[in-house]
């Protein structure tokens, strides 16, 4: 996937905490546009292993 956000209206300067912090939630925001819940983009963006990658389905038990 490509994106470029509009960074026009970010405030700072690149690689300023509030400008990158900007940029970053305009990608989030971008991501989470192609995707109907949290988990189908936590399942495509986060690898496996990794603090929030989905856990896989387990069978159901009584214990």
């Amino acid at each position: 996937m490509h994106v470029q956000p509009d960074l026009r209206e970010a405030p700072g300067s690149r690689h300023r905490a509030t400008f990158d912090a900007y940029a970053t939630a305009q990608l989030l925001i971008a991501m989470a546009s192609r995707y109907d819940t949290w988990d189908q983009l936590a399942a495509v963006a986060v690898p496996p292993g990794l603090p929030g990658a989905p856990e896989p389905e387990r069978d159901p038990t009584l214990w």
